[in-house]
């Protein structure tokens, strides 16, 4: 579970917690379709945010893979708010 709190007041937001590659796995496996998935190490994502500070799509990929600041878990506010996984709100057909 994840814990946003971007308020020194205590406002905090928790949500479920998977990495792109369980969403996708989830995917997968949920709908029977095999997709095409390019991993890029992060030592290549940290090489291109050195030599290009401006690569956004790097800087997203880097945050996404390692979790950036979304490490901190606590639901303190609303105990009982349980989030759904991703996988259960996407639209799959």
């Amino acid at each position: 579970m994840l814990t946003w709190n971007s308020d020194p007041a205590g406002v905090s937001l928790r949500i479920n917690l998977q990495s792109f590659n369980e969403v996708f796995k989830a995917y997968e496996e949920k709908t029977g379709k095999k997709l095409q998935v390019t991993y890029i190490p992060t030592s290549e994502l940290d090489a291109r945010i050195a030599a290009n500070p401006g690569d956004f799509p790097a800087f997203l990929h880097k945050i996404f893979a390692t979790m950036g600041p979304f490490l901190r878990t606590d639901n303190h506010l609303y105990p009982d708010w349980n989030p759904s996984p991703v996988i259960d709100n996407l639209p799959i057909a």
